[in-house]
């Protein structure tokens, strides 16, 4: 068990930890199909792993808070059959994927028992959940820093003397980056040692990290709020005057309730209180200098209270008027050209709430594969990708998922996708027929399609191999040309006509009209290199509903789209609209959706900064989500809004109707006051 024993305090204790787990046992390790046999250990208090690495001639570690999933057993079967291992393997495997240096790191573990399987479960399931509680806020103050000390305190007693002397603590500082000079930091480590042994134990260790938090400046806020006692009366006034709190009258009581009364300094931690305990509330009770601390560090005192975590916005506008979540080339962990193509793209991007993800999908020698074209990545087949957005698709957000697909398949294979994503799928697969389908004159909300899943294709009105027919693009289909396209006329016109008069004409002549062959000839493989595998399949067509991807032909008023019509275009083209189109780009996006994509020459997978794209009312602005640059940082952040959900409802100026707003321009400051009392 982790616990701090504090003779002022009552025990803190957290989930219990077998000791067996922080005994050294030996693992199967796979990685990349290589089979290693090290030796592993769970430090609970120091939340680690630790491994055996003969290249680094040491010990190895995986701190428990970079894990960013865990799986075990049966979630694990897809590791399982790409690595050729035996079925009896399942049962103790465990998948551990984590970050490391800004990069996805995977590993690979087999137990050596099903006992021991068991026991690393049961301990892992608990730290990690403890890490994520620290890391979300979601455990109180009090209770993170009992975690943090004995962390630091293991980290700064390396020898396990369970003494710290002021060499000790001044490694410690450094590490932390506390920058006292040495006679401030003597003074403390002195005061802390209140036997004078010229060491640490435990107890006096925490009393030094009290006074190395020691906020002199929040000590004169409190003065300063309170007149040295902060009742309910002057706890309001603070919050409605210098913190601008939208709570009611109960609100702030019931935010005072939880904080007045207790001496924080002690140890104890804020109670879960609700409006019913207003009444048991001393009409006296005050709140503590150590609690008025620990509520300016709580989620209570967030600049944006819940709105991390409640979808807040209203989920039933059209589609087109939300920004919407997205990720390209969502297949690969690495780079563009030799990275590894697989299912961990996706499950990442999913538990992150994205709602668009991509596939790059090309014939394989059994069934269709998603891997980059003409690069040397890996490949992985639909049906695992199709499987894992299957199972992962809504575990953190009910809204709707989009597959953009980029079809490079022939018809046989297309069929084929199209029967692995209705088993996969099921019934949130949206399709419908491609003959008799309504018209559709807007698009539903993120609410109409909650749970549901959209097929994005290009579609163009030469793809479908039969007669015309009316879909849901609105455009008329026509039969599609021969897999071999004919000899264009004028060509096998003009080539006969020199081949018989070649003697007849000037040698200038003669340059022109081999000149103006070649122009003919490449035009011809052009126009074959477009149409290679480009028919569509009726089944395939029939998930192409409020999705229906078409060319770019421009945008303004001389160019008409129908509402469920995707574009997509790279940053480059993204950038000349905004340079001079940027209001005709606007219009377009409050009833249409759109896509802007990386372009081709991030070959290193690294992001543009997305809000260039978002201000302009672009829908799916897609990044590399395995690259943690500034555009990923700003995508996580602005998605962290609306609960989480992958959906944030546009600004007025840029929906329907609000047309006026774009021609007020504003402005916008950011004003910081720093009172020095």
């Amino acid at each position: 068990m982790i616990h701090v024993d504090n003779n002022k305090t009552q025990t803190q204790s957290l989930p219990t930890v077998p000791e067996a787990s922080q005994e050294w046992a030996r693992f199967t390790k796979v990685s990349d199909g290589v089979i290693k046999y090290p030796l592993f250990r769970i430090d609970p208090d120091e939340g680690q792993i630790l491994y055996e690495s003969k290249k680094k001639k040491g010990i190895k570690i995986i701190p428990i808070e970079s894990i960013k999933e865990l799986r075990f057993d049966a979630d694990s079967s897809y590791y399982r059959t790409l690595f050729k291992l035996p079925p009896d393997t399942q049962s103790r495997w465990i998948t551990i994927i984590y970050i490391r240096e800004g990069a996805y790191k995977v590993t690979h573990l087999i137990a050596p028992s099903a006992s021991v399987f068991k026991l690393w479960k049961e301990s892992l399931t608990k730290l990690y959940a403890v890490r994520q509680g620290l890391m979300t806020g979601n455990f109180d103050h009090v209770l993170r820093d009992v975690i943090w000390e004995k962390q630091y305190w293991k980290t700064a007693d390396h020898d396990g003397d369970q003494k710290l002397e002021f060499e000790n603590v001044q490694n410690l500082c450094r590490r932390l980056s506390l920058h006292f000079s040495e006679a401030e930091l003597r003074n403390l480590f002195n005061a802390a040692d209140v036997h004078d042994r010229g060491y640490l134990n435990y107890v006096e260790y925490q009393e030094l990290i009290k006074l190395l938090k020691k906020r002199p400046e929040v000590q004169t806020l409190y003065e300063h709020v309170s007149g040295g006692k902060l009742d309910f009366a002057a706890f309001k006034s603070f919050m409605l005057h210098s913190q601008e709190s939208k709570l009611d009258d109960k609100g702030l009581e019931v935010l005072f309730t939880k904080y007045s009364g207790i001496d924080y300094s002690n140890g104890s931690t804020p109670p879960s209180t609700t409006t019913k305990d207003l009444d048991t509330r001393p009409p006296d009770a005050i709140m503590t200098p150590e609690a008025f601390a620990t509520f300016l560090r709580s989620l209570d005192n967030a600049a944006i209270l819940n709105q991390n975590k409640v979808v807040h916005h209203d989920m039933t506008r059209p589609m087109s008027e939300y920004f919407i979540s997205s990720s390209h080339n969502t297949y690969l962990i690495g780079n563009q050209l030799v990275g590894v193509s697989t299912i961990e793209g996706y499950i990442r991007a999913l538990l992150h709430s994205c709602r668009t993800v991509e596939l790059d999908i090309y014939d394989g020698s059994d069934e269709p594969m998603v891997y980059h074209g003409k690069t040397l990545t890996s490949k992985v087949s639909v049906r695992e990708v199709c499987h894992a957005i299957a199972k992962y698709a809504f575990a953190s957000s009910p809204y709707p998922v989009v597959i953009s697909a980029e079809m490079h398949c022939g018809i046989q294979q297309q069929d084929m996708i199209v029967q692995i994503m209705k088993d996969a799928f099921g019934d949130a697969l949206i399709s419908a027929p491609v003959e008799g389908r309504a018209k559709i004159t807007s698009l539903p909300s993120p609410e109409d399609l909650r749970g549901k899943i959209m097929l994005k294709v290009y579609s163009s009105p030469t793809l479908l191999p039969t007669k015309n027919l009316n879909i849901s693009s609105g455009l008329r289909v026509k039969k599609a040309p021969p897999k071999t396209a004919p000899v264009d006329d004028d060509s096998s016109s003009s080539s006969s006509s020199t081949a018989s008069s070649a003697s007849h004409v000037s040698h200038s002549s003669l340059l022109g009209e081999i000149k103006d062959l070649k122009s003919k000839l490449a035009r011809k493989v052009r126009s074959k290199s477009r149409t290679k595998h480009k028919e569509m399949s009726f089944a395939l067509a029939s998930l192409l509903v409020y999705t229906v991807g078409v060319k770019c032909r421009g945008i303004g008023a001389s160019e008409h789209y129908e509402p469920e019509h995707v574009f997509s275009i790279s940053e480059n083209s993204a950038n000349k609209y905004l340079s001079t189109s940027m209001l005709d780009l606007v219009k377009h996006t409050q009833s249409h959706i759109i896509r802007i994509y990386p372009k081709g020459t991030r070959v290193d997978s690294s992001n543009y900064e997305p809000h260039l794209y978002w201000a302009a009312g672009a829908q799916v602005v897609a990044i590399n989500w395995q690259t943690f640059d500034l555009g990923y940082m700003i995508n996580y952040a602005m998605f962290q809004r609306n609960g989480r959900s992958g959906y944030v409802l546009k600004p007025l100026a840029l929906r329907p109707g609000n047309e006026s707003l774009l021609q007020k321009p504003t402005k916008h400051y950011l004003d910081l006051t720093v009172r020095l009392i």
